[in-house]
């Protein structure tokens, strides 16, 4: 298969699922109406760790005298989320990040991003300052893998450009995860929203295939997989929702 091939299929496929997680939760929200009097949103930040499978890349990096990257990575959880009645969707982004390692003058990094869009159902009364809800949620991902020079003789910095690959797994994503959250009042009828989140992401693709920047195929590289469990602390603020607002200006 053609590098190009690849690339214009994971872009129609990451084209449909940004599609369907937008129209998703319209409908959704669409179909709920009647229950639109007790909507509510919240724009939420939640820091946390996330723990991936890194041993093959651990693996190929022992070979080469590399230190190893750490299997749990600090993660920054960015959502948008909507709840009416008893029902729950969000829509968030989702940061990890690595320490670099250095050796023999070359220096790695790694980086995660994914997007992602759940739903669940809250098991408390719409009604209470308490929230317990389950979620499945699905999404794409990507990790980036970077191999630069770190340290060259001064001579040698006028005899090329360096050393500089930057490879890219793109991937899709299915999660599993349970939230518990309260609701203290703040002002202005606003509430700032407190809790803990965790779960599972299963990567559904799991392959050795890399993309280089310009398009590049990379194959035989080490397999990294995006599965793995998570746990965050809830941090939000409850912001009006817009149907909420429109329906309640009539």
């Amino acid at each position: 298969m053609s590098h190009t091939a690849f690339n214009s299929r994971t872009r129609s496929r990451l084209a449909l699922l940004i599609a369907g997680m937008l129209i998703v939760p319209s409908v959704q929200a669409g179909g709920m109406k009647k229950k639109m009097k007790d909507a509510q949103g919240a724009f939420v930040i939640a820091p946390g760790i996330s723990f991936l499978d890194l041993e093959e890349l651990n693996d190929e990096w022992a070979i080469r005298d590399i230190p190893e990257f750490e299997t749990f990575s600090p993660t920054l959880n960015v959502s948008k989320n909507f709840y009416a009645g008893r029902m729950v969707s969000t829509g968030e982004l989702n940061f990890m990040f690595w320490e670099s390692r250095y050796a023999h003058g070359v220096e790695t990094g790694l980086f995660g991003f994914s997007v992602m869009s759940h739903w669940g159902f809250n098991v408390l009364s719409s009604h209470l300052d308490a929230r317990i809800y389950p979620l499945l949620g699905l999404g794409y991902g990507v990790l980036k893998l970077d191999i630069n020079d770190h340290k060259r003789s001064f001579s040698s910095a006028f005899a090329s450009d360096g050393y500089s690959v930057k490879l890219l797994q793109h991937t899709f994503l299915i999660a599993l995860s349970g939230a518990a959250e309260y609701l203290l009042p703040i002002w202005h009828g606003k509430k700032l929203t407190l809790g803990l989140r965790g779960g599972y992401v299963f990567d559904v693709i799991e392959h050795d295939r890399w993309l280089q920047k310009q398009g590049t195929e990379v194959t035989g590289g080490p397999e990294i997989s995006m599965s793995g469990g998570y746990i965050a602390v809830i941090i939000g603020k409850s912001i009006d929702y817009p149907l909420h607002k429109k329906m309640h200006d009539k």
